[in-house]
């Protein structure tokens, strides 16, 4: 009889991982379908999609990369795709696929329950940041998922081997964005990060003082963003700021020191990341910085609905109103920042 109690344990042990991974499967396959909704998109769609699209023609037609192209990472991506395809919805699908794959096995690693996995999901597919980087913005976009996944594994691992040997492959998609997203690979969780950001969007404020200082250790690429005159509010943006600001707000129904070590991780990193984009406000089009920073709210919400979720509460009802909070927040924060 023991025996058989042993072997059936056994079997339940085995069997388990496989249940998750079942779960993980269907419940992240909305973010593959998203990929490949979006992949095969029209070729005039947005700003940035026309230009990738001439990368990738340019590429198949003289096996010649366009000039404006020194990125090492989506260099390799385009010869991969046009090995495979002469189609730039290929290539298009392929980076999306690439993007949900990142997004994916991080919510798998950083999540711990099923509602808020599904959460995680609904969030990111009804983000405009998710969207743009699927389909504007690509090179920033792989260069923040793959710095996402490196996070991810960084956490699950606890290996400082990852941290140092994963920091300079998000850059070959994206030096800037590389850099930016730095803070996922590195990110402290002993203190809370908010006083770190509330200074750099104090210095943010006086950035008129720092351009020209900041401009000697940028790319080469983004003076012509700084110095140009293009339809674009530089310098101190407040509507940039005050909606940076929102997550702090998640300390009311979860203070720091009861969250968890993932969620601290990503509640840090987004507040390190945002003020280093604020910073930058000089430059035109600085929101794309941002974008970085401003693609880890699903997460961040989710993270707090997981660790709500296992809270104890006296009552069941205020765990749910809790969720029903963070939840309904981030969504309608997606739907006005869609509509603006």
């Amino acid at each position: 009889m023991k025996n058989i109690i042993v072997i059936g344990a056994k079997r339940r042990r085995v069997n388990l991982p496989s249940y998750r991974n079942a779960i993980n499967c269907i419940v992240f396959l909305p973010l593959f379908i998203y990929a490949l909704y979006w992949g095969n998109r029209q070729y005039d769609f947005g700003t940035d999609t026309p230009v990738y699209v001439n990368m990738f023609n340019t590429y198949v037609a003289t096996s010649i990369h366009h000039q404006s192209l020194k990125d090492l990472g989506f260099i390799k991506i385009i010869e991969l795709s046009a090995l495979l395809s002469n189609s730039p919805g290929f290539m298009l699908s392929l980076i999306c696929i690439i993007i949900a794959a990142c997004f994916s096995i991080s919510g798998a690693i950083f999540l711990t329950t099923t509602s808020s996995k599904l959460a995680y999901v609904i969030l990111l597919t009804t983000s405009p940041f998710y969207l743009s980087i699927n389909t504007n913005v690509l090179r920033h976009g792989l260069s923040v998922s793959v710095s996402l996944l490196f996070a991810s594994l960084i956490y699950k691992s606890r290996s400082k081997i990852y941290k140092f040997g994963s920091m300079y492959i998000p850059m070959l998609f994206h030096n800037i964005a590389g850099i930016l997203s730095l803070p996922l690979l590195f990110s402290p969780v002993k203190i809370n990060a908010i006083c770190i950001w509330i200074p750099l969007t104090l210095l943010s404020y006086f950035s008129i003082y720092y351009e020209n200082f900041a401009l000697r250790f940028i790319s080469p690429d983004y003076t012509e963003y700084a110095s140009g005159n293009f339809n674009y509010s530089k310098g101190f943006r407040f509507d940039f700021t005050l909606f940076s600001s929102i997550p702090i707000l998640l300390n009311l129904i979860l203070p720091f020191s009861k969250m968890s070590i993932e969620t601290k991780w990503i509640f840090n990193a987004y507040l390190i990341m945002n003020g280093l984009g604020l910073t930058m406000n000089f430059v035109s089009f600085s929101d794309r910085f941002l974008i970085s920073s401003w693609i880890l709210l699903p997460l961040l919400f989710s993270l707090v609905i997981s660790d709500l979720d296992l809270r104890k509460y006296s009552k069941n009802e205020n765990r749910l109103i809790l969720c029903g909070i963070a939840f309904s927040s981030m969504l309608t924060i997606n739907l006005i920042s869609g509509m603006i």
